[in-house]
């Protein structure tokens, strides 16, 4: 008897990229406001720089992922999530079609990314750097500070009647993803 895989797990339509292709986005810094606040710069996209542009990556889509959705979702989505207790633990999972940029606005979190290829790395983000997050790429944070905000922007949207916009996988998916992969190979980057 052959069981299907869930969507999330069948082969994409292209080399997934590896955790190479996280990339840490630094703050430019704290700024005092003119009306006594304090302004936090955490991204500043070059159009071009020595990884590539961050906003060119950020707005292309593999077109092949995107029409297994019954709607556009390409979008831009601005999140913020505040309040986070320390040692909670938050993402663990995968996009096929989404990107998604993390930056910590309050305390700090340890940021885990593992690719298709059985590669892991970590990352720690404060207020001095965030990351972009490539699909394909599974993710998971565990906060290291009581009382930690985060804000993601998201390069798609999720339909309230279309369970499939959401695009986020879990583990298990991934794994079953993952299976069809070696840990030799690895893309070109």
């Amino acid at each position: 008897m052959t069981v299907a895989l869930p969507y999330g797990a069948h082969t994409p339509f292209r080399s997934p990229p590896s955790v190479d292709k996280v990339y840490l986005l630094p703050s430019e810094g704290l700024f005092s406001t003119k009306s006594g606040g304090v302004l936090s710069v955490l991204l500043t996209a070059p159009l071009l720089s020595a990884q590539g542009s961050t906003l060119d990556e950020f707005f292309t889509f593999d077109s092949a992922e995107l029409a297994s959705f019954s709607h556009d979702v390409r979008a831009l989505r601005l999140l913020a999530i505040t309040g986070l207790k320390q040692g909670a633990h938050g993402g663990e999972e995968f996009h096929r079609a989404r990107t998604t940029l993390l930056f910590p606005i309050r305390g700090s979190v340890d940021l885990t990314v593992e690719d298709v290829y059985g590669k892991k790395m970590a990352h720690r983000l404060d207020l001095k750097n965030g990351a972009s997050i490539p699909p394909f790429i599974f993710h998971g944070y565990t906060v290291v500070e009581q009382d930690t905000s985060i804000v993601l922007l998201a390069n798609t949207r999720i339909l309230p009647n279309d369970p499939q916009s959401s695009d986020s996988y879990g583990h298990l998916v991934f794994e079953c993803l993952r299976s069809q992969y070696s840990s030799s190979a690895s893309p070109s980057t």
